[in-house]
């Protein structure tokens, strides 16, 4: 998987395998960019949610999307 990205994978000096700290930093990089892009892929979602009924069986919040009211399991809150 690594080499496949153009990175070396090495051994160190236990014999454990590395890999050099500029792809470390490259690679922890990158995570960052893609958990920033999710979390505004997932911003964008819950706000073309607002506003939509809730279908019926699923919890409701007052005023709160659907995914708003699934993520708060709160069971006293139900549609009818």
């Amino acid at each position: 998987m690594l080499e496949a990205r153009g990175i070396e994978l090495l051994t160190d000096d236990l014999y454990r395998p590395a890999i050099r700290r500029e792809d470390a930093r490259r690679l922890a990089e990158e995570r960052r960019e893609w958990e920033r892009s999710s979390a505004e892929k997932a911003r964008r979602l819950q706000g073309s949610l607002e506003g939509l009924p809730v279908p019926a069986g699923l919890p409701s919040l007052e005023g709160g999307s659907p995914m708003a009211a699934i993520m708060a399991h709160d069971p006293s809150y139900r549609t009818p």
